[in-house]
């Protein structure tokens, strides 16, 4: 399925438990065992998807041909406080993402994540930031050829940073 299959469109508070779904596949690839019914009780995960639709959270929803939901890509800003390894200011919202995965391999990441940064431009943010697992090869390799650059390191993290001016 090439990426010209997919739909996307814009997150609504309708749409919090499709993003813990995804928010648990993203756990996974980077090694986490996080179950679903384990989130509410995991502060420093539930954060991203807690609330949803707050103002200035910003996401996207890929569906396949069907209309099933099959990926997201999201970004909420944090303050200092909440303690993120991921934190680099105040004005620059975290990027979670994640595809289901039968879809995987065809391509929805990246369209994803250009929809996102298209999103956010639009919203006129100048930065993103993420934390990636360092043995997450793929999602390196995805966020590197989209020109996400190393920030800093947290523990078995690399903390990279998009510019999007």
């Amino acid at each position: 399925m090439s990426p010209s299959r997919f739909t996307f469109r814009e997150t609504s508070t309708r749409d919090q438990q499709f993003l813990a779904e995804m928010l648990i596949e993203a756990a996974h690839a980077s090694g986490d065992a996080l179950t679903i019914h384990d989130l509410p009780d995991t502060p420093g995960s539930y954060r991203y998807v807690a609330e949803w639709g707050k103002p200035g959270d910003l996401g996207v929803i890929a569906h396949d041909e069907h209309g099933t939901p099959v990926g997201a890509a999201w970004a909420r800003l944090f303050d200092g406080s909440i303690g993120s390894p991921a934190f680099i200011d105040d004005h620059t919202p975290e990027l979670t993402i994640a595809t289901t995965a039968h879809v995987r391999g065809r391509g929805l990441g990246t369209a994803l994540l250009r929809q996102l940064q298209d999103a956010a431009r639009r919203a006129g943010l100048q930065t993103l930031a993420l934390g990636v697992h360092r043995d997450n090869q793929p999602a390196q390799r995805l966020y590197r050829n989209e020109g996400w650059t190393t920030h800093t390191t947290a523990g078995e993290y690399d903390i990279l940073v998009r510019y999007l001016h």
